[in-house]
């Protein structure tokens, strides 16, 4: 029994060894992703689904066969990745999370979909079940034809992409985005006019609309409360004085005034 225990303690520090040792050299990571995939890139279907780039970032070709992908941190086993050619040394291997659970030309489409909006998870982990890289899609959202991706290639710093690189070298990434401005007063339905306040952050200008067109820096400055005694639609848009901080997402609020209807309204 003392022989058997001594050999069982070997194989498990064998075990472990093993493991440490295929992770160390592994060294596979997110490198880029894009949720909002408008007009960037099509996978091999001729779809523009959202996509995730890895990236090799060690000495040696990495076999992705028998990892897992998954969107859900409680179920990492979501998706098993089937035979696919390893990713040789500072190289990248492009993920589309299409739904179509399959390999085509050698691009690996997942089982599932992200949503950003939805605070989703995006996760790459060994076949025992080790995670190797994540990063959470709802702290790092794309605006319309962007990406988040590490500011160089490997990189432990990240940053936003104008123009997205998948399946080439990182670069030219902005800090991030301004967070979106905030309104006093919710969008509804009121029976009498009410006088809207804006704020956003340090640093930034507001710009806004109220005839329901996109704000830019060639729109009206936010300098005092909005007045709106009639039905409008206020958007707004904030920009950091730092030009390396992209400016916020739109933000959009309609405000109904002593409107009445038997029918559910939708600002569009």
């Amino acid at each position: 029994k003392a022989i058997n225990i001594t050999h069982m303690k070997r194989l498990l520090f064998l075990l472990l060894l093993l493991s440490t040792f295929s992770l160390s050299k592994a060294q596979v990571v997110i490198n880029e992703f894009s949720c909002s995939n408008i007009t960037t890139v099509n996978d091999a279907f001729g779809e523009r689904e959202d996509w995730v780039e890895l990236y090799n970032n060690g000495a040696g070709a990495v076999n992705l066969s028998g990892y897992f992908l998954s969107d859900d941190p409680s179920d990492l086993q979501k998706f098993e990745i089937p035979a696919v050619t390893p990713i040789a040394s500072n190289a990248r291997k492009m993920v589309f999370c299409s739904n179509q659970n399959t390999i085509q030309a050698n691009e690996i489409h997942t089982s599932f979909k992200l949503r950003q909006s939805n605070g989703e998870w995006f996760i790459l982990s060994t076949p025992m079940g080790v995670i190797v890289d994540s990063v959470h899609l709802g702290s790092r959202r794309t605006q319309v034809d962007h990406s988040h991706g590490r500011s160089t290639d490997g990189a432990a710093t990240w940053g936003a992409f104008t123009n997205p690189t998948p399946n080439a070298a990182n670069a030219n990434a902005f800090l991030g985005y301004e967070a979106a401005p905030a309104f006093s007063v919710a969008a509804g339905n009121y029976a009498v006019a009410q006088n809207i306040t804006i704020t956003a952050g340090a640093n930034t200008t507001i710009y806004y609309t109220t005839n329901g067109s996109m704000p830019s820096p060639a729109s009206a400055v936010y300098a005092a409360p909005i007045p709106v005694a009639a039905t409008t639609a206020i958007r707004a848009i904030a920009v950091n004085a730092n030009a390396q901080i992209l400016p916020s997402r739109i933000e959009t609020n309609t405000y109904f005034i002593a409107e009445s209807s038997n029918f559910d309204v939708v600002s569009v």
